[in-house]
């Protein structure tokens, strides 16, 4: 009943969240994370110019685990990807991320993937259980 939070960030800032999530990790402050993996930009079908990093829960039904290894994640990206004027969560010094748009963590359930729901499933259905906005 496993699954895994996504973020999905351009090349030029997998390496800082990456980092940032590894200290977290190294610290045991994951919130029990089982595991951390960096796709890279269009594998799975994601977008061709943005690096997906996922961080896997074990069971989806536990809300609190599942949000909690959700929040250390963000914590970790506000960590990771803090512009250098200090700005994250909108990420102004990113053309990536229009005006205005914030960046969203979201959780997908293991199950899901295996049933082929994605982003742009036949059935219309949200690929995605949960959000947390960065």
């Amino acid at each position: 009943l496993g699954g895994k939070w996504l973020v999905f960030v351009p090349e030029w800032r997998i390496d800082e969240l990456f980092a940032a999530v590894a200290r977290r990790l190294r610290d045991d402050a994951m919130g029990g994370c089982t595991q951390v993996a960096v796709s890279p930009p269009g594998a799975f079908g994601t977008d061709a110019d943005r690096f997906m990093l996922t961080a896997h829960s074990p069971d989806f039904t536990d809300q609190r685990r599942t949000m909690a290894v959700g929040k250390s994640l963000r914590a970790a990206a506000r960590e990771g990807l803090r512009s250098l004027a200090g700005d994250w969560g909108e990420m102004r010094d990113d053309p990536f991320v229009a005006k205005g748009k914030k960046v969203t963590l979201v959780f997908k359930p293991d199950v899901f993937g295996f049933l082929g729901i994605h982003r742009t499933n036949p059935y219309g259905i949200k690929p995605s259980l949960y959000t947390i906005d960065l």
